[in-house]
């Protein structure tokens, strides 16, 4: 089948990652897939050299947006489609307008808390998610938001592993370090962790906490860690497309997120063995990962006592810490590329199933 594949860009980002990781396993089954991206930034991971990629001619231009809508339309008009996959809430809102009229199914994809947004533009995605023929959901929670007249398919799909990019550590020994990668963003309330790491820091005093990411609140973390007195002890470093294997070794990993999708970064720490607390965040990305205690820690949004009491176990209890390291491991089992492979194609046949008995 031939594909569109929309998205907002192809720069470093956890979408991107998951888009990467998803055209390559569809294209390896012998699918046609084109991705437009609305911004022309480089391309942060790997797209397979068989995809077709097309940039937006409309970055910069007045009514953007409405532009962009038109430019799906041509791309529609030109090209024999057999689906609109979208990644993302303007993509797919944009995608709805898009495919009014036109006798092609649309699959959004939302991939972040659906309550997130202003008024606005929840009222103009209600109006556009009419035309959708399906969604795909990272989390229950996610789906549910949407009343039942919506969407006359809908499902959950979790973001995949691609198995052969997870690094194999070489040694049992992790380094003296707490991790996160997250863009500098309100939603990912990173003081949490600063907050966390300081009331603990003197009883560990070589224990160092490292930051990997980009973001309009990076300086601001920066400047919060300064009157700290933890200048010494964190470090921050860019986003990385190779940040997997900068943070292999790292001892624990942390999430502090007041809402997530479906965190990609706390999957890829648990396959990697790395021990993982993460808040219990709004849209049930993590509580649909981790089972606290088992294989990995959840606490309360914004609860720095408790935070800091994970961390704290995690450096003292060695039996805890290598039971959520090698069941942490586990995940990959549902995430591995060929089994969500495997439930996107099923959804898509689905639609095109029904959609090609409507033409009938």
């Amino acid at each position: 089948m031939k594909i569109l594949f929309i998205i907002s860009s192809l720069g470093l980002g956890g979408e991107q990652r998951v888009a990467s990781i998803l055209t390559d396993e569809l294209i390896k089954r012998g699918n046609d897939i084109e991705i437009l991206a609305f911004a022309s930034s480089k391309s942060s991971f790997k797209i397979n050299e068989k995809i077709k990629v097309i940039l937006s001619k409309n970055e910069n231009k007045k009514f953007k947006l409405i532009r962009r809508v038109f430019e799906i339309r041509d791309m529609i008009n030109l090209n024999s489609y057999d689906i609109v996959l979208s990644f993302a809430v303007i993509p797919s809102v944009l995608s709805g307008f898009a495919v009014i009229f036109k006798h092609i199914p649309l699959i959004v994809c939302e991939r972040n808390d659906p309550n997130i947004y202003p008024l606005s533009w929840k009222i103009v995605r209600a109006i556009s998610y009419l035309f959708a023929k399906g969604a795909v959901f990272q989390t229950e929670d996610a789906s549910q938001y949407f009343p039942k007249f919506y969407f006359r398919f809908r499902t959950v799909i979790q973001n995949p592993l691609d198995s052969s990019k997870i690094p194999v550590l070489e040694s049992i020994e992790r380094g003296n370090y707490i991790v996160n990668t997250s863009r500098f963003v309100k939603a990912k309330n990173h003081k949490l962790i600063v907050d966390a790491f300081f009331k603990i820091h003197n009883e560990y005093p070589d224990l160092r906490l490292v930051f990997y990411g980009d973001g309009p609140l990076k300086e601001l973390l920066v400047s919060y860690v300064d009157n700290k007195g933890l200048n010494d002890k964190v470090q921050f470093y860019p986003a990385s497309s190779d940040v997997l294997n900068k943070i292999k070794n790292a001892r624990i990993f942390v999430l502090s997120s007041n809402h997530e999708g479906f965190p990609n970064a706390l999957a890829e720490a648990m396959a990697m063995g790395i021990p993982s607390i993460s808040t219990d965040c709004r849209i049930g990305g993590p509580k649909s990962m981790i089972k606290s205690g088992e294989n990995g820690i959840l606490i309360p949004v914004n609860d720095v006592d408790l935070m800091a009491d994970a961390i704290a176990t995690l450096m003292d209890d060695d039996d805890m810490f290598i039971k959520l390291s090698e069941n942490g491991k586990k995940i990959i089992r549902n995430l591995d590329i060929k089994t969500i492979g495997d439930r996107w194609v099923k959804f898509i046949l689905l639609i095109l199933s029904n959609q090609n008995k409507e033409v009938l």
